[in-house]
């Protein structure tokens, strides 16, 4: 909820998007001097990135840059969740891309199943 208001355009690939949803995710808490970060996701693209960087040259650039940003932060780790697990943010990319949003309406407050999504999935969670 920080950090809901960025979109980027002229993205190459999946793979590529992975990792600049990534450096936006780590620039937000360290901007914010967040600790103990658990950022979740399902980037299975992003990954291979960092366990096989020399397969993957032309994002050798950005992927160092979010490890660097990462070494700035004290405690962090990423854990893989499943996209049917993380429901509100999928929910968001999906109204997003139907709707065509280019201005982000979460971070103004959200539409009106958001905070009841977010909700439910704090009691469930």
């Amino acid at each position: 909820m920080l950090h809901s208001r960025r979109q980027y355009s002229g993205i190459g690939s999946n793979r590529e998007a992975e990792l600049w949803a990534i450096l936006w995710a780590v620039e937000g808490m360290r901007s914010t001097n967040q600790q103990n970060i658990t950022f979740e996701a399902d980037f299975e693209q992003a990954r291979e990135v960092f366990l096989n960087p020399n397969r993957f040259p032309s994002l050798r650039s950005l992927s160092s840059t979010i490890l660097a940003m990462l070494s700035d932060l004290e405690s962090w780790r990423f854990a893989h969740v499943n996209t049917s697990r993380n429901f509100p943010a999928t929910r968001i990319a999906a109204s997003v891309t139907r709707d065509n949003r280019t201005q982000s309406y979460v971070a103004r407050g959200g539409p009106y199943w958001l905070s009841q999504t977010l909700n439910e999935e704090k009691r469930l969670g």
